[in-house]
C-alpha cells in the first residue's frame, strides 16, 4: 500500500531515505523475498515520486483512487475478490519472516498484525483481508520495533535512532 499523501510529513515519505536507500525499497524487498507471492503495489496519483521509483525498479502497480486506506483496501477487495495481504509501505522494520509468520497464522479469517508496547496495542502495517470479513482477528508480534512507521520528522528521528543503535542490521536481511 503505497498511495498516501504523506499529509503529517510534509514530502513522499516512501521516497524518503535511510542509509541511501528509499523507505519503499526496503518493504518492497521484503515483501519479494516472502511468501506473498506475486507482489503488486497498490499505489495511487497522491504519492507518483513512490509510483515512479516502483516502476522503475520493476514493481507490477495497480493504481487505486487514493482517496483513504479504508477505501483503497476496499477497492482492493472487490478487485480482487479473494484474500489478500496488505504492507503499509512506511512499516520499515518489517522482514520477510514477519511476513511469511503472518501468512503462516492465517485460518481463513482476516487478520492485523500489531505489538503491544507499555499496555497499548500498536498495528503495524501488515494484514491479510478477506473480502465480506470485517472484523481482524489479532496476531501480536514481540518485535517491538514493527511498531514505528514513519508520518513525522520526529518518526524518521526514531527510526535513525533504531538503526544508529543497532536496528539497522534488521534493515540489511
Amino acid at each position: 500500500m503505497a498511495g498516501g499523501k504523506s499529509v503529517r510529513l510534509g514530502y513522499d515519505k516512501l521516497v524518503a531515505e535511510l542509509m541511501g536507500i528509499p523507505i519503499i525499497v526496503y518493504t518492497y524487498g521484503s515483501l519479494r523475498h516472502s511468501l506473498a507471492q506475486p507482489v503488486y503495489a497498490a499505489v495511487s496519483n497522491n504519492s507518483p515520486s513512490a509510483n515512479n521509483l516502483l516502476k522503475s525498479i520493476g514493481a507490477s502497480t495497480i493504481l487505486t483512487p487514493g482517496t483513504s486506506y479504508a477505501d483503497d483496501v476496499a477497492f482492493l477487495s472487490r478487485m480482487l475478490g479473494k484474500p489478500f495481504l496488505t504492507l503499509a509501505a512506511d512499516s520499515i522494520f518489517l522482514r520477510p519472516s514477519h511476513i511469511n509468520q503472518m501468512i503462516n497464522a492465517f485460518q481463513g479469517r482476516s487478520v492485523a498484525a500489531a505489538v503491544k508496547i507499555n499496555d497499548m496495542i500498536v498495528y503495524v502495517g501488515l494484514n491479510v483481508v478477506v473480502p465480506g470479513d470485517f472484523e481482524d482477528r489479532v496476531y501480536y508480534f514481540e518485535d517491538k520495533t514493527l511498531g514505528v512507521s514513519v508520518n513525522t520528522t520526529a518518526d524518521i528521528d526514531k527510526i535513525r535512532r533504531i538503526i544508529w543503535n543497532g536496528g539497522y542490521s534488521s534493515l540489511l536481511q
